[in-house]
């Protein structure tokens, strides 16, 4: 029940969590090469916020949105 209720979030807002994670990616990268500055927080270092961007990716492109494209072919052909 909660996953039906996941992948029908993720169907409805597909793109929106692709350009979030794009988004967080470039931000990640531009912070590691030093063209933006984070400000200063604990435990919000450079690394931090490239590598969580990166695991964000990994996750939703490599387990997240094929689940939702195998789901949304399920559902349109139920043999």
């Amino acid at each position: 029940m909660v996953f039906e209720r996941l992948i029908a979030l993720t169907e409805r807002h597909e793109r929106l969590i692709s350009l979030i994670g794009a988004g967080w990616f470039a931000c990640g990268c531009a912070v590691y090469a030093k063209f933006i500055m984070l400000p200063d927080l604990p435990f919000l270092t450079d690394e931090v916020v490239l590598y969580s961007g990166a695991a964000y990716n990994a996750l939703w492109f490599g387990f997240g949105r094929p689940a939702a494209e195998r789901h949304k072919k399920l559902k349109a052909n139920p043999e």
